[in-house]
């Protein structure tokens, strides 16, 4: 699977998670892996709307390259999602079906 946006960071250390849920803001976070057909469409789905609304920050946790950071969030199965507005976990589960 080809990465999710040129533009959207992959998180891949938990100082990475930490400094952009800091930041405040809204997050998305789409968990996704690698060569699975749901995460790029749901990758797609992601940038779609992250083009529509710039003022939500995006960035993608890689589930089998950074499975700690999945697990942090209870999620162990790709695609998902977890969504951060002003620093407070809003949800981390499952991605809606496509």
């Amino acid at each position: 699977m080809p990465p999710p946006d040129a533009t959207m960071e992959t998180i891949r250390r938990r100082a990475d998670l930490d400094r952009l849920v800091a930041a405040g803001g809204s997050l998305v976070i789409p968990v996704l892996e690698p060569a699975d057909s749901a995460s790029a469409v749901f990758a797609d789905a992601v940038n779609h709307v992250s083009r529509r609304l710039p003022s939500i920050s995006v960035a993608s946790i890689d589930r089998r390259e950074s499975p700690d950071l999945a697990a942090l969030f209870g999620i162990d199965t790709a695609p998902a999602l977890v969504l951060f507005r002003a620093g407070v976990g809003l949800f981390a589960g499952p991605a809606p079906a496509t």
